[in-house]
C-alpha cells in the first residue's frame, strides 16, 4: 500500500510541474523561471523588451553569435532573438541578402514557407541605387525580411521574422526572431510596469 501511494505521490507531482519544451536554440519557452537563473551564460539587464542577454545556448546555431530573451516574471519567454556574426560584404549587399535567404530557408524547414517576404525601399529614399543597398538598410530605408506567421503554434512559436540588418555600410547582419502566444500579454505588462513609473 506505503508503494502504491509513493507511485500516486510521484505521478501527481509530475503532472503538477510543467513539462520542458525546446524552443528555438534549445531553451525551454514551457519555464517560468528567469532564463538568468537557468543559464550561466544569460545574464538580466533588466529593461526593454529584450531583457535578457546570452553569449551562448543550449543548442547553438553555428551563425549565431548573440541571443536575446524578452522575459516577464509570472508570464515567461515572450520572444527569443538571435543574431549572426558579422558579415563582411560590398555596399550592394548581396553576402548578407545570401545569408538572409539561407537562415529563412532553415527556418522554412521546421515552420514551413514564410507568410510574407519584405524586399522594398521606403519612398523618397535617396539611397536608391544598387551600390547603396547596404546603406539603405543602415538607414532603415529598406527592409529585407521574411515573416511567418502560423495559424497553430509549433513548439511554443507562433511567429517568427528573419531579417538583414547593418552596422555600417559594408557589414551586415542577420537577426532571427521568434515570438511566442503570449506576446501580446508581455508587451502590456512591460508598458504597464513603465507606466507605474509616474
Amino acid at each position: 500500500m506505503f508503494f502504491l501511494k509513493s507511485l500516486l505521490s510521484a505521478g501527481l507531482l509530475a503532472m503538477s510541474v510543467s513539462p520542458a519544451l525546446a524552443g528555438p536554440f534549445g531553451f525551454d519557452i514551457a519555464s517560468k523561471q528567469n532564463p538568468a537563473d537557468v543559464y550561466s551564460y544569460c545574464e538580466d539587464h533588466g529593461s526593454g523588451f529584450f531583457n535578457i542577454t546570452c553569449t551562448n545556448a543550449p543548442k547553438p546555431h553555428p551563425d549565431m553569435r548573440l541571443h536575446v530573451i524578452s522575459f516577464v516574471e509570472g508570464l515567461g519567454i515572450c520572444a527569443i532573438k538571435g543574431g549572426t556574426n558579422d558579415i563582411s560584404d560590398s555596399g550592394r549587399g548581396t553576402a548578407t541578402q545570401i545569408k538572409t535567404d539561407n537562415i529563412a530557408k532553415q527556418v522554412k524547414n521546421k515552420y514551413g514557407a514564410w507568410t510574407k517576404k519584405n524586399d522594398f525601399l521606403a519612398s523618397g529614399s535617396i539611397w536608391d541605387e544598387s551600390h547603396y543597398w547596404m546603406m539603405s538598410i543602415l538607414k532603415k530605408d529598406r527592409y529585407y525580411s521574411y515573416t511567418w506567421e502560423l495559424s497553430s503554434p509549433i513548439d511554443g512559436i507562433d511567429e517568427v521574422y528573419v531579417a538583414a540588418r547593418a552596422l555600417h555600410s559594408d557589414t551586415g547582419y542577420v537577426v532571427t526572431e521568434f515570438y511566442t502566444p503570449i506576446v501580446d500579454k508581455c508587451e502590456e505588462a512591460i508598458e504597464k510596469s513603465a507606466a507605474s513609473s509616474f
